[in-house]
């Protein structure tokens, strides 16, 4: 037998007015009101909740002001993890350390594009940090082990919001008027175009101490699986590399290795895409009038927008030095090294 689960997406309060007028109605804006939420969903034929339902209407949530600190309307739901986000600086301290990401560290003279994040989903931290949060998160906990975990159907691992890479994004509306969403490179060759090694990420103020970029590996392994020869791919791309780890840097083959030296020097000034926050008023209750992001009639003192949304200044030199060398004809045995400065 199989039923389908209908549910709806974000189930919580939203907006200041709206969450005054709810308060209003019901004594508050989550322990009353969220789990009649519940019971009006079901009243409409909804028999799940998605993703982003606040916490206040899962069924493993508890509180004391409940009776016998149950959720009051039981409704089968999905939960979400996230790890394309928070894996990236490490949230939470669930894995040894951040994992790395795809797009921001591709040259911006190579890869023009609109630029979001994609994880490394090969970085021994992604799938460390999503195992951590599973198990020592008391969230999580909540949904495995808690009270009512029969309700807890599936997990969400992501959001397209944290993701690039699969193609064109869907159609915004903004003032009734439909915009094209944007082209979005695709992840294969984002990984060919990719450097090899990193070793920090300024964006979200990480270091790493394993710089090794896994999905360079995971290429070079598909690929000789594929064409089992440089000879047969050099044939079917028309390139001429000289063995499978080959990379973008200045290289020499050395015997039956290669050599490769990098150098970066980065000079990137800071951008800002934040729209001006249509709810600060600075505490006096007057807010901005705000249109389309821009402040049209100022009310208040604090300057507009009120935070920073997108890069920070930039500036940094990076060198690397890759060395490999197969101990055999077949290449199953090598010696390996690499080394790097960068300030």
């Amino acid at each position: 037998m199989c039923t389908w689960s209908i549910r709806t997406c974000a189930i919580d309060n939203a907006g200041v007015s709206y969450t005054n007028s709810i308060s209003a109605k019901y004594g508050d804006a989550d322990l009353r009101w969220e789990p009649q939420q519940n019971r009006r969903l079901m009243s409409c034929g909804f028999n799940s909740l998605a993703e982003y339902a606040s916490l206040y209407v899962q069924p493993t949530t508890t509180n004391p002001t409940w009776p016998n600190s149950k959720q009051l309307a039981l409704m089968p739901f999905t939960a979400l993890a996230l790890p394309a986000c928070y894996a990236l600086f490490n949230s939470g301290s669930y894995a040894p350390g951040p994992a790395k990401e795809l797009i921001r560290a591709t040259k911006t003279t190579v890869y023009t594009g609109y630029r979001a994040h994609s994880p490394l989903v090969w970085d021994p931290n992604f799938k460390a940090w999503l195992y951590g949060f599973l198990q020592n998160n008391s969230l999580a906990q909540q949904w495995i082990n808690g009270l009512n975990n029969a309700y807890f159907i599936d997990l969400n691992v992501d959001d397209a919001d944290f993701l690039q890479g699969f193609g064109s994004d869907f159609k915004t509306v903004a003032n009734s008027v439909a915009s094209g969403g944007r082209e979005q490179p695709h992840l294969a060759w984002i990984i060919l175009v990719t450097p090899p090694t990193q070793m920090q990420n300024t964006e979200f103020a990480v270091i790493y101490t394993d710089t090794t970029v896994y999905a360079k590996h995971a290429l070079m392994n598909f690929l000789q699986q594929r064409y089992v020869a440089v000879a047969a791919l050099n044939l079917a791309w028309g390139s001429n590399y000289s063995v499978f780890g080959s990379n973008g840097g200045w290289g020499v083959g050395i015997g039956r290795g290669s050599l490769g030296l990098f150098g970066e020097f980065l000079d990137r000034q800071p951008t800002n895409r934040a729209w001006a926050d249509i709810y600060e008023d600075a505490g006096t209750g007057v807010a901005d009038s705000i249109v389309n992001g821009k402040v049209i009639v100022k009310r208040n003192a604090v300057p507009q927008p009120n935070h920073h949304w997108g890069d920070g200044l930039e500036k940094d030199v990076m060198t690397m030095m890759n060395f490999r060398l197969p101990l055999n004809e077949r290449g199953t045995t090598e010696l390996y090294s690499f080394a790097g400065y960068s300030f």
